[in-house]
């Protein structure tokens, strides 16, 4: 790769169009700004000119009133006012590790109502493993195995790779099928030699009409009882074995959802296409009480759309899965791969600490109230050094030390983002 390809660059450039870009507050204010100025050179004219002509009153009183007015109502505070703390509010998420993809996405985090949150990689680690074989009927368990490392090779799902390392690791040896078939959120369809197999989960035999029997039932509660996520693994007519396996916890994940209800965030819903069984053990270790299981990727995006009737919702998964929720989500955050997540969500956490999600959200309320904090003091002392402006109470020299310290406060107070800290637990 060229140096302009690398992580660096790309984080660099990122960081750069987040702080050139413009919340919806700036536009606001630009718009404001757009209307205000003229108004005001007009005003400032009619004050010039209006008490002279119209009642004889001197004109060199009149005149330097209204370079007074016009030397106050210069709006340049409250121009500055958004950018300043956009750019430090970026500047500072940036130290800690969350990248920003504009002030956009910064002001809609500090209106966030909900968060939902994928369990694959995202609450989980991400690297399953494999716990168990298991055999229905007269198969032996190495067939099941063979049967779905075989099939496997060619899918790049997290539990497609655990199984595909494990039949690395203890040297079983893999064949190649033909006419791979991947059936999203439910599994793969694939032939070795001349049979049909299927590897994937209780959906997919229940599509296909093929029956469970007493002893696979069993075996598959029994998986799930320990909370782990079964692979099934059959032909086109019955149900051969099933794989056990495990994914982890992130270490962090439980202390995470904490910080989160701390900075206000009382909303948290895991979305997950596992079985009930499954997500009710992740849900629980993990203190989020609303959880969705047994979903597809169009259900997660309904589940996500129901949310966005009661307010901002935010997605958080690993970049590549989930992506029409990704989409749907007032705000997107990606944990995981530094490459897709620049290109599909709206913040990403480089470090894949969960935790920072609690001090992005903290940080972008803290944000939402600078900018409302800096536009109405912007907008009151402009008002009122109008007012005296015009009746004559203060001069020039009041009007350049109004402007000029209405500026500088407006900024001190935005660059005070840049002591925001993370949230402790």
């Amino acid at each position: 790769h060229t140096a302009s390809d690398t992580t660096v660059a790309k984080i660099i450039h990122l960081v750069e169009q987040a702080q050139e870009s413009r919340a919806p507050s700036q536009q606001w204010v630009d718009k404001f700004a757009n209307v205000y100025t003229p108004v005001v050179i007009l005003v400032a004219i009619a004050i010039a000119l209006i008490p002279p002509l119209a009642f004889a009153q001197p004109f060199d009183v009149w005149f330097y009133r209204a370079l007074v007015m016009l030397v106050i109502a210069c709006p340049c505070a409250l121009v500055i006012s958004t950018p300043v703390s956009i750019v430090s509010a970026i500047g500072a998420a940036t130290r800690q590790g969350v990248l920003f993809k504009g002030g956009n996405a910064l002001e809609t985090a500090g209106h966030l109502t909900s968060l939902a949150f994928d369990k694959t990689g995202t609450i989980t680690q991400g690297l399953p493993t494999v716990q168990k074989v298991y055999a229905v009927g007269q198969t032996s368990a190495k067939l099941v195995f063979q049967i779905a490392a075989s099939l496997e090779q060619q899918s790049e799902h997290p539990l497609a790779k655990a199984i595909v390392a494990e039949a690395k690791s203890n040297s079983i040896e893999s064949q190649t099928p033909e006419k791979f078939t991947a059936l999203p959120g439910k599994g793969i369809e694939a032939k070795i030699g001349d049979r049909s197999y299927l590897v994937g989960n209780r959906r997919l035999y229940a599509e296909r009409s093929i029956p469970l029997s007493q002893e696979a039932e069993a075996i598959l509660t029994e998986i799930e009882l320990l909370g782990q996520t079964p692979v099934l693994v059959g032909t086109q007519t019955q149900l051969l074995g099933a794989i056990a396996l495990a994914d982890g916890l992130r270490l962090e994940a439980a202390e995470a959802m904490r910080q989160l209800r701390r900075v206000g965030l009382k909303k948290l819903v895991m979305l997950t296409g596992d079985r009930t069984a499954v997500a009710k053990q992740i849900a629980q270790q993990v203190e989020i009480w609303d959880y969705r299981a047994e979903l597809l990727p169009e259900d997660k995006l309904h589940c996500i759309q129901q949310l966005k009737h009661s307010g901002v919702v935010g997605m958080v998964g690993d970049g590549i899965n989930d992506a029409p929720a990704l989409a749907a989500a007032d705000i997107s955050f990606a944990v995981g791969g530094i490459d897709i997540a620049l290109e599909t969500a709206d913040v990403v956490l480089v470090g894949n600490d969960l935790r920072k999600l609690a001090y992005t959200v903290a940080l972008s309320r803290r944000t939402v109230s600078i900018i409302q904090q800096n536009v109405v003091f912007s907008l009151v002392t402009k008002g009122l050094f109008l007012l005296l402006g015009t009746l004559g109470v203060v001069g020039l020299v009041v009007a350049v030390l109004a402007d000029t310290g209405t500026s500088l406060l407006v900024t001190a107070n935005g660059m005070r983002l840049f002591r925001t800290k993370t949230v402790k637990d």
